[in-house]
């Protein structure tokens, strides 16, 4: 055969293999058209579906986002994933629950025993902030007198007077933290009661 009919008659094979097997592309235009192309467009918003020479949808690519859906998307999986470790954790703590406490009254010893340290915490804040309170009111009693007899307050007992406000904001914060504390331990213990309850206690047929 000739050089040049046996490239055609190649040629010829291979652009009808190409025809066998072509792909047609349907897709969502901007407009809410359906378009159809055996020509890939590319990505697109709605996502492109490729179909066989009967029709059929033999793949599909994803749409591509625009960032108000991509922010979208995101916030709902950060929240399942946030919902399936919440559940997690609820598995445990029940496991915990059972295999920890044979009563209510097991979970009310181990809450006056969790809140032993928090109460001596709490007894010792407000020792000292009744010393620094009178700390501080001797300072300013002093600053008075200082003031009454038309003198300058001396530098360092206005420092004084500056660090014992401070110190007695510092402690009081303090003591609202334990005070949240300690209520928190105490519900904590009504919750893990009623469902220690919910868990044991056989439940009533119908």
């Amino acid at each position: 055969m000739h050089p040049v009919s046996k490239c055609l008659l190649l040629s010829a094979l291979l652009l009808l293999s190409g025809m066998a097997r072509a792909e047609l592309y349907r897709w969502v235009d901007e407009n809410g058209r359906v378009q159809y192309s055996d020509k890939y467009p590319g990505s697109t918003r709605s996502g492109t579906a490729v179909l066989n020479k009967q029709g059929a949808v033999i793949s599909k690519t994803d749409g591509y986002l625009t960032p108000e859906q991509r922010k979208q998307k995101e916030l709902e999986a950060s929240q399942q994933r946030a919902a399936q470790q919440k559940k997690q954790e609820a598995t445990l703590h029940d496991k915990a629950l059972v295999s920890s406490f044979n009563s209510t009254a097991d979970i009310d010893r181990k809450r006056d025993r969790d809140l032993q340290p928090v109460q001596g915490d709490i007894n010792a804040l407000r020792a000292s902030i009744k010393s620094a309170k009178v700390r501080s009111d001797t300072y300013l009693r002093q600053s008075d007198q200082f003031k009454k007899a038309k003198k300058p307050v001396p530098q360092d007992l206005q420092q004084d007077i500056l660090d014992s406000q401070k110190e007695q904001q510092n402690l009081n914060q303090l003591l609202a933290q334990k005070l949240k504390d300690q209520a928190r331990i105490r519900q904590d213990a009504e919750d893990d009661k009623k469902r220690f309850l919910e868990l044991t206690q056989p439940k009533a047929s119908n």
